[in-house]
């Protein structure tokens, strides 16, 4: 509890920005004919238990929600969407603003086409 709350200075890890999430991800021991899903299950139930009896209640200062490997995968998460809105959405949507006002230019180069009202003789014939 003293290294999460980062007091012992010559073990602490720097939290920020980002904080910590604490699992304990011990395999469980083989059941026979149990398919790695069953297991997984298993490991997940395991480690929650884990949790609930020999950490949470001696830990005051622990927030129960950076507890377990489903902790984990939503921290990952929002840490992963939070980079996505901050860095590729911007630069993907300048990239495709550059490229449609290239492709305007471009457009403007060619010139209008000619509209099949305008069409005489052979070409109007073919519309038809």
């Amino acid at each position: 509890e003293e290294c999460l709350n980062n007091k012992n200075t010559e073990v602490a890890v720097a939290l920020e920005p980002h904080g910590y999430v604490a699992t304990m991800n011990e395999p469980p021991a083989d059941e026979p004919g149990e398919d790695a899903h069953s297991r997984l299950l298993r490991q997940a139930q395991n480690e929650v238990r884990w949790f609930e009896r020999n950490y949470a209640p001696h830990a005051e200062s622990v927030d129960p929600v950076r507890l377990t490997t489903t902790a984990l995968a939503t921290k990952i998460s929002r840490e992963y969407i939070s980079f996505v809105v901050r860095t590729w959405i911007p630069k993907t949507v300048s990239a495709l603003y550059l490229k449609m006002r290239s492709c305007n230019v471009d457009v403007t180069q060619l010139g209008v086409p000619a509209s099949p009202g305008n069409l005489h003789g052979q070409a109007s014939a073919q519309l038809l």
